[in-house]
């Protein structure tokens, strides 16, 4: 008897429990795919929350935030909640939320709970051939001649457009060689070398690797009369049994040494 008068009174008081009803969406969101960096801020959310039908958006919300991957998630009290899209500019991986308050209707007892959307990410970005405006080249022929032993750039440097050049730091090696940041030079002529560059990694960009070679070399000097100073030849001259100096000195040039024969005849020796 006293087990029927229980059941009865849990059968009397179950209509009294209401469960709370919260608002969800409409819709599965979703974030952005990983995007480049681009020194500008980037919207994160690629399908935005789509509310219940009926909801009463002139009272209701939704409510977004973005947290670094490695923070704890969040909860509604937190600060940085908003009603806008969110969006980042730093290079990292994003973990994007939401919830939907209660819009004060009959419909909905409590605020949605947070729920996390996916992850997103910013990552490094890519030079890109449309990025390159001149690539390195070989230094034109007139600029590339031997010059009295001084070194002499065999190349010229890269120019970019589009990203931020003062990051960018070229690499070169020279006949397969250790890499360096130094344009290679050449003091003396020779055979062709070639080089090959690259750029490094850096805090916003992705390393580069050039996908053609330069080859060239240092050129010989165009050797004009300008170039030469002769000796002077020491006048008049008797014959005393002995051997005589010819000239008064040895002739000089800026491109090398100057050479005489015994028939008066001269060459210079070009390094």
């Amino acid at each position: 008897m006293r087990k029927h008068f229980l059941i009865l009174m849990l059968l009397t008081l179950l209509p009294l429990a209401t469960w709370a009803n919260k608002p969800t969406a409409a819709n599965t969101p979703a974030v952005k795919a990983a995007q480049e960096w681009t020194n500008q801020p980037l919207g994160l959310v690629e399908t935005a929350v789509k509310l219940p039908d009926g909801y009463d958006t002139s009272v209701g919300r939704v409510y977004y935030i973005a947290l670094l991957s490695s923070q704890a998630a969040p909860i509604k009290s937190n600060p940085g909640w908003s009603t806008d899209l969110p969006t980042r500019t730093d290079i990292n991986k994003y973990k994007v939320y939401y919830y939907i308050t209660n819009d004060g209707t009959a419909s909905y007892d409590e605020d949605g709970d947070v729920t996390l959307i996916e992850t997103a990410e910013i990552t490094k970005a890519t030079i890109k051939v449309a990025n390159i405006t001149s690539p390195v080249a070989a230094v034109p022929d007139a600029n590339r001649k031997y010059n009295g032993g001084e070194a002499v750039n065999l190349v010229t440097a890269p120019e970019f457009t589009g990203i931020i050049s003062d990051e960018i730091i070229t690499e070169y090696s020279v006949d397969g060689g250790a890499w360096s940041e130094t344009i290679p030079t050449a003091t003396v002529c020779g055979s062709d070398v070639t080089i090959k560059w690259r750029t490094k990694e850096t805090t916003h960009y992705e390393s580069y690797t050039a996908g053609a070679d330069v080859t060239t070399s240092l050129k010989k000097a165009d050797l004009t009369t300008g170039d030469i100073t002769l000796p002077t030849v020491i006048s008049p001259l008797k014959y005393t049994g002995q051997k005589q100096q010819i000239f008064s000195s040895p002739g000089v040039s800026t491109l090398g040494t100057v050479y005489f024969n015994k028939r008066s005849r001269f060459w210079i020796c070009c390094h």
